[in-house]
């Protein structure tokens, strides 16, 4: 069963001492007065169209959601520029695509299971246009990458509620 920050954060990384969770969303020590914030990881994602305007789909390879459908994503790596170079990098690493035309589409507060801990996810969604239809999948990221026309995506496949609603706000701006 996941457990989640709340349930975790139990003694200070700097005294070692018991915290107390305050009212403002964090934990506060008893002994040395440090406080830590239970900010959320910071994700994107790329809404990546090719020139004939299907959405590039990733299965994934790996849990969470291990076989579901996905879009390319990934965490906000502490060496990214900014969150616009960590979709083009997470493009690179997982099909090996270049994109440009990058737009921001919105951003979802969600939560993100992993290996045991329930912590505040924020995913940053990005649009975008293939330089070229080329893919090159990283196996032990990726099992399958298909280009899908927009009226059949298998919306009833992809793990992520947050991936969902994304693809469902982008199709209906269009």
């Amino acid at each position: 069963m996941s457990k989640t920050l709340k349930e975790i954060y139990k003694h200070c990384y700097k005294c070692g001492g018991n915290l107390h969770e305050t009212e403002i969303h964090s934990f506060k020590c008893k002994s040395c007065g440090n406080e830590t914030f239970i900010d959320p990881s910071i994700g994107v994602m790329g809404i990546i169209e090719n020139d004939n305007g299907q959405i590039l789909m990733i299965e994934r390879a790996k849990d969470p959601f291990k076989g579901t459908w996905d879009v390319p994503a990934g965490f906000v790596d502490v060496n990214d520029e900014n969150a616009e170079a960590t979709i083009k990098r997470e493009a690179r690493e997982e099909v090996g695509v270049e994109i440009d035309e990058l737009k921001y589409l919105g951003s979802y507060m969600h939560t993100y299971e992993f290996k045991g801990v329930t912590k505040p996810h924020i995913s940053i969604v990005f649009t975008g246009k293939l330089k070229s239809n080329e893919i090159s999948m990283d196996k032990a990221e990726i099992m399958n990458a298909q280009f899908i026309s927009k009226d059949k995506i298998p919306f009833e496949k992809i793990g992520f509620p947050h991936v969902k609603l994304a693809l469902e706000e982008f199709i209906n701006k269009k």
